[in-house]
């Protein structure tokens, strides 16, 4: 045994059963200081001594060695009693005594110790509620070299990135050589958590939130540093928690197991009613039968804009075989538009919707079928893999790169059916997603049918003066702060754009209306825009599908909108100035090949296309070959006609 300590400024070792013979301290660049042995097995020496020796040197390490031949204080395997707490403030500098990865006594300058060392694994053992309000976890923590004398529970809110701390009570410990487990117990009302790690609570919508689980550390013996070692899975089976949030609604822990064994849990919310609905229907077990006439329908939760809302109007005024219900947040703006077919509303986490959810054999969806979900849980969770569903989609598949959302080997549960508008598509799907060729559908978008509904000639040229600027969004800005995105090459050329001096000139001279429309993913950043002759329209104030029919130019980069548009046989320009063209699949080389109108990458270039179609907002001959090869050969209104007997095949 080797006894460290600090005491009275002086750094002192001792032990009867090593030699410590020539015990010295060695910067990185070779120099030593000797302890000086003070009695038969005792040595000390100054920490100022030390820290004039380390301050200098840029790597503040010192290593400590004795014998002749440098031998090191091996933690693991000798062991070594912190009599003391090892570190010490001089007033000009931290001193730290500490455990090096590598298992060796070391000193280190003003730099915290790392945690790494001293942890080697974590268990939790218990997850339970004791009281209707409060969630009990009890863990272990495996340290090594020492025993642990405190833990945090750290609980991170995963989109948001804020994370709640709760100081767990520390239950005892057990020592096997150089290794000790310590047993932790931690209580939390889960109301305290969901308030200090969510921005915004509406009950009633759709739960996005995940909250991921991590451990901090500490000891007696030296500071560390606040490192967050994620909680392992535990080895018992996980369910869903539920708690008291308030007297109207019930709070849902839905644990599960990473794609790297780690805990983490999704967080929702449930009236009371509808929570002692879904209790009782588990109990009844009323909810095995599927009644193969309903169908669910969904697009985001707070929307009926897109390609599932025109297959709902479809399914309520042409045929009678199938019983759609529509799935919506009770307080979306768009609720509105559903006003014609009120018995068929189903609202956002109600009783219908839990029942409904139950007994239906079909979702169609245009995003995730997970956005029909009224709430993540185990028996919610296994319905919906095992239902018939459509992916009706959003928007025809183009330029971007979708594979980490759909790719048919990673989210074989997806869809049955994947809905697209073209041989070319099929095959970027096949290729692309993985799909088999057989789970492809080539109908169109159910949304085409409306957007072709009276387009002509005469429509088409009193729209030109009408021009949308709509760009798609980027992956890598989609979650960054305000300051951030300012900085990004999106912002900075978009916002040039829309108070360009020759654009504003444009816009006076030949009285157009130009408008500005921010992707769903984007619209956060939307106060950051801003323009004297530009409309920076709102997302809710009206559908895209409008926005598509009443504008007669569309601008955008390469979002699959311009395809949308250019079935229209209206001009699509591409302002192209960033590197996310390097996206673009190999299989689609050349712009020219696949995009339905001319790609700028400055600002000059794409004015001077504007001033061009503002005097005729024809299609060119080529883009309209284009269209019809490579992006929709239909050109008719039975899309939805084709979308419905690949429900009946289904």
């Amino acid at each position: 045994m080797i006894g460290v300590s600090i005491n009275n400024g002086k750094v002192c070792l001792e032990s009867e059963e090593v030699d410590l013979t020539s015990l010295r301290v060695q910067s990185k660049q070779g120099e030593c200081l000797f302890f000086k042995n003070i009695a038969e097995s005792k040595w000390e020496i100054p920490v100022s001594r030390i820290v004039e020796l380390l301050s200098n040197n840029k790597d503040k390490r010192g290593f400590i060695f004795f014998g002749d031949k440098k031998n090191a204080i091996d933690c693991f395997n000798l062991t070594v009693n912190a009599k003391t707490n090892l570190h010490m403030n001089t007033g000009e500098h931290d001193f730290y005594m500490y455990v090096s990865m590598d298992g060796y006594l070391r000193i280190i300058l003003d730099k915290i110790p790392t945690a790494k060392t001293y942890f080697k694994d974590s268990e939790i053992t218990e997850i339970k509620t004791v009281y209707p309000r409060t969630l009990k976890l009890n863990f272990t923590i495996t340290s090594k070299y020492f025993p642990l004398t405190n833990s945090y529970l750290i609980i991170k809110n995963r989109k948001e990135g804020k994370e709640f701390a709760i100081e767990a009570k520390f239950t005892g410990s057990s020592q096997n050589g150089r290794v000790f487990v310590n047993k932790f117990t931690v209580f939390f009302d889960p109301k305290d958590v969901v308030f200090k790690l969510l921005d915004h609570i509406n009950c009633d919508s759709f739960d996005f939130s995940v909250f991921d689980f991590s451990f901090v550390i500490e000891n007696n013996v030296t500071k560390i540093s606040d490192h967050k070692f994620r909680a392992k899975s535990p080895k018992f089976d996980l369910s869903e928690t539920w708690l008291d949030f308030s007297s109207e609604y019930k709070v849902l822990f839905s644990w599960y197991n990473t794609i790297h064994s780690q805990l983490s849990a999704r967080i929702g919310f449930l009236s009371v009613a509808s929570y002692l609905f879904y209790d009782k229907l588990i109990q009844t077990k009323n909810y095995e039968q599927a009644d193969k006439r309903i169908v669910l329908i969904t697009e985001y939760p707070n929307k009926a804009q897109d390609n599932g809302f025109a297959f709902f109007k479809y399914l309520m005024e042409k045929q009678n075989e199938f019983t759609p219900y529509y799935i919506i947040e009770k307080d979306s703006p768009d609720v509105k538009y559903l006003s014609k077919y009120k018995n068929n509303i189903v609202y956002f986490k109600s009783q219908d919707h839990i029942r409904l959810f139950f007994k239906a054999n079909y979702l169609l969806h245009t995003h995730t079928p997970k956005y029909a979900m009224p709430f993540h849980g185990s028996l919610v969770q296994s319905k919906l893999k095992s239902m018939k569903k459509i992916f009706l989609q959003h928007g025809i598949i183009a330029l971007k790169d979708v594979g980490f959302v759909y790719d048919y080997n990673q989210h074989p549960d997806f869809t049955n059916a994947f809905i697209v508008s073209s041989s070319r598509e099929l095959e970027t799907v096949h290729k692309m997603l993985n799909y088999p060729k057989n789970l492809i559908k080539v109908t169109g978008l159910t949304r085409f049918d409306s957007l072709l509904k009276n387009n002509n000639p005469l429509s088409r040229l009193k729209e030109r003066k009408n021009v949308l600027i709509m760009p798609t969004w980027r992956k890598d800005l989609e979650r960054v702060s305000d300051n951030v995105f300012i900085q990004s090459e999106f912002y900075k050329n978009y916002q040039a754009l829309i108070n360009d001096s020759r654009l504003k000139q444009l816009v006076e001279e030949e009285n157009i209306e130009l408008n500005f429309f921010l992707h769903n993913n984007f619209q956060k950043y939307r106060h950051l825009f801003s323009s004297k002759f530009v409309n920076i329209l709102k997302p809710d104030s009206t559908p895209i599908q409008n926005h598509l029919k009443n504008n007669g130019i569309l601008i955008t980069d390469y979002s699959s909108v311009g395809l949308d548009f250019s079935i229209q046989k209206k001009p699509v320009l591409y302002y192209q100035f960033d590197k996310e063209i390097s996206e673009v699949k190999d299989q689609v080389e050349a712009s020219s090949e696949f995009l339905p109108g001319p790609v700028y990458q400055t600002k000059e270039g794409l004015i001077d296309g504007i001033y061009q179609k503002i005097r005729g907002n024809m299609l060119d001959k080529k883009f309209k070959k284009v269209v019809k090869k490579q992006i929709y050969p239909f050109n008719d209104t039975k899309a939805c006609d084709r979308v419905y007997d690949v429900l009946r095949e289904i």
